[in-house]
């Protein structure tokens, strides 16, 4: 047998998770470069640019960015072990991460009760607090029972992997709004925001594009998964415009 030969099975075990590592990656990093104006550098950029309010934040949103930078960080961590063959490692990091996947859960639920009065005092329209919440809401929802169903089914590596990811991909959002921060958007309040539903519904056909690259067929995973997320969001997205949705909002905005 050839070197070559001897080195072409490992070589082509590890090139299917390249797709995983390079997402896992990029989630990573849209969350950290969207974030880095309005709460890790956000002492340095609030006296440059007023319209972000106050240098600092409620205790609540540091404890809330954290977990959720802890979450990214441990699904770029996974990807990388799972390429680099550490099954071992990797299973002990998701007991971490199931603990860390509450946090979210529970931290979001914290920001999402705190964010009606919030968003209406800083002028944000009953609308757009409605997007907000029921937004974030059924987003929630779609994290929980990726990661839930992801969880049963660790033992099939395949469809966990996919889970995972699309769990991160959907709760991304507001990391992606949070690019109108940047200089390209400066004294357009509403700029940047119809691209966060293109660019999300972009990193979820990712997934099965991959799929049909590599395995020449859609798994089920990504197919359900993707399918759930798309065709969940049209009656949410009806809902959030109704008087029932304002009035809802209204009423938590009063407290």
């Amino acid at each position: 047998m050839t070197i070559a030969a001897s080195i072409a099975p490992a070589s082509a075990e590890r090139a299917p998770h390249r797709f995983f590592v390079a997402m896992s990656g990029l989630l990573l990093a849209i969350v950290v470069i969207g974030f880095a104006p309005s709460f890790y550098l956000r002492a340095h950029f609030a006296p440059l640019f007023p319209q972000m309010g106050a240098p600092t934040l409620p205790g609540y949103l540091y404890v809330h960015g954290a977990i959720l930078t802890t979450w990214y960080t441990l699904l770029f961590v996974q990807a990388t072990l799972i390429r680099a063959r550490r099954v071992d490692l990797h299973k002990t990091v998701g007991v971490v991460g199931a603990v860390v996947a509450i946090g979210v859960l529970a931290a979001s639920s914290v920001v999402l009760g705190n964010a009606a009065p919030r968003l209406v005092a800083s002028g944000t329209p009953l609308q757009g607090v409605s997007a907000v919440i029921f937004g974030d809401i059924f987003t929630l929802i779609c994290f929980a029972t990726f990661v839930a169903t992801a969880i049963s089914l660790r033992r099939r590596s395949e469809a966990h992997k996919r889970l995972m990811l699309l769990a991160s991909i959907v709760i991304v959002g507001p990391a992606l709004s949070r690019w109108k921060f940047f200089p390209i958007y400066f004294g357009e309040p509403q700029a940047g925001d119809g691209y966060v539903a293109l660019a999300q519904l972009g990193l979820l056909l990712a997934l099965p594009a991959y799929d049909l690259v590599s395995r020449r067929r859609v798994h089920p995973a990504s197919a359900w998964g993707v399918a759930g997320v798309v065709v969940g969001s049209l009656p949410v997205n009806v809902f959030i415009m109704s008087d029932r949705a304002l009035a809802i909002v209204e009423r938590f905005a009063q407290g």
